[in-house]
């Protein structure tokens, strides 16, 4: 019986001491401290990541823009007269523009049907 209680202090002892460990490394700074602050300094990071991201989108997007910009006046500028491995292209510029055209065209008719079906009277229902 008195092997039992030395056995059952020696553990109690044990849990005692490991539990002062765990709270001397809970708010001394020891482990817990530590991958608190690792696990925040790659939040920082990863934010400042997604903000250099952000920007390089935004600057990707402008870059787009000039681009396109430039395409537009060298069009402008160039319709009459293409040269080169510009022609195949101008032609494309040409029947997508005329493509647009008609489609712009059917959806102005269709409207136009609907207008004229509001305006005119119903007709009288023959059962009544």
């Amino acid at each position: 019986m008195a092997e039992n209680k030395d056995l059952f202090h020696s553990f109690a002892d044990g849990a005692r001491k490991l539990a002062e460990t765990v709270t001397e490394s809970l708010s001394g700074g020891g482990v817990v401290r530590t991958v608190y602050e690792d696990g925040l300094s790659r939040t920082k990071h990863y934010a400042e990541i997604a903000r250099i991201n952000a920007e390089i989108r935004r600057e990707r997007d402008e870059l787009q823009r000039v681009f396109l910009e430039i395409g537009h006046l060298c069009y402008e500028q160039t319709q009459d007269s293409p040269t080169g491995f510009f022609i195949p292209l101008f032609e494309q510029v040409k029947e997508i523009s005329s493509l647009l055209a008609e489609k712009e065209a059917e959806i102005n008719a269709l409207r136009e049907e609907i207008r004229e079906s509001l305006h005119e009277p119903a007709e009288p229902d023959p059962e009544t």
